[in-house]
């Protein structure tokens, strides 16, 4: 959950002068503007995630131009959406010095991403205490401290940095996220949906932290505010099967309105949803199990 993983810097630059030879004509370009197009067409295969051709392009742009900073940093991350962590370590190390300044503190920022997604948490520890250390007013390494402390299953330590990393910046989406989560997961409801209703504030847009609210608020059975929350998921993702199975369950519980709780999950259904055994289960549904349109449903998705 290192985020700096899926960010891509897009600068531009100029230098020195080459012919370049394009549709038939010659046309003077600079050594910098032949690695600008080449960078420009490995940030758009990126954001294709077509990673080997953005590698090459990104490799192109630095043949042209061996200083482009931005063309390295986003070759390291192209290398690692690739899953090529050796050929990643070996660019962040020959470029990395131990001077503070913003090129070195995202390359050793992603050389404990790198660590971080080869599982070698170990030395992912070591690198993200250098990076405190650096830059001791930045979020996201207290973060990326706590997320690795995860992964070892050290919950003292995860919550120690994750709170950390609030203090630092309390808007920091990774870390809000990851604290409502984790007092979810510890059943501590109020204090998630502290973290959560903050959610809601910095990323309006994310259909994922309303659906996740609209949990923590199914449980706390304020069931009007949760229909909302799914709702709002809804409307953002409507595509997501998921949310549609957590209204047909507030609809069954809260309001016994059978006819939104059938359309709710039939629509799930039609979306891809498979787990028909879950819905069998669920005890806000058992009613709906008595008639036969609903059976009739849950056998024509069985298999």
């Amino acid at each position: 959950m290192c985020f700096e993983k899926n960010k891509l810097f897009h600068f531009l630059i100029t230098v020195t002068a080459v012919i370049f030879v394009l549709s038939g004509c010659a046309t003077i370009k600079t050594r910098t503007e032949v690695s600008k197009d080449y960078y420009n067409l490995g940030y758009l295969y990126f954001s294709m995630k077509k990673y080997t051709e953005a590698i090459s392009a990104f490799e192109k742009s630095l043949e042209y131009n061996s200083s482009f900073k931005d063309a390295k940093i986003n070759l390291i991350i192209s290398y690692q959406m690739a899953g090529k962590y050796e050929k990643a370590e070996e660019l962040i190390i020959s470029n990395y010095k131990p001077t503070l300044n913003e090129f070195n503190r995202n390359l050793l920022l992603l050389l404990g991403n790198n660590y971080f997604y080869n599982k070698d948490y170990d030395r992912a520890l070591k690198t993200f205490s250098i990076y405190t250390e650096s830059y001791p007013d930045n979020a996201e390494g207290f973060f990326n401290l706590g997320m690795t402390y995860q992964k070892m299953n050290d919950e003292e330590n995860t919550i120690k940095y994750l709170l950390e990393s609030f203090k630092i910046d309390g808007k920091f989406i990774p870390t809000v996220f990851n604290l409502a989560v984790y007092y979810y997961d510890k059943e501590d409801y109020d204090s998630s949906l502290v973290y959560f209703r903050k959610l809601v504030d910095l990323d309006p847009q994310n259909p994922e932290v309303y659906h996740k609210l609209g949990l923590l608020e199914y449980k706390k059975e304020e069931y009007a505010i949760a229909r909302d929350s799914f709702t709002k998921a809804t409307d953002l993702d409507p595509k997501n099967p998921e949310y549609y199975i957590s209204l047909a369950r507030v609809y069954a519980k809260a309001y016994n309105n059978r006819t939104k709780t059938y359309s709710y999950i039939e629509k799930a259904f039609v979306l891809g949803y498979k787990d028909v055994k879950n819905i069998k289960t669920m005890p806000e549904f058992a009613l709906m199990n008595e008639y036969t349109d609903f059976k009739d449903l849950l056998k024509r998705y069985e298999n």
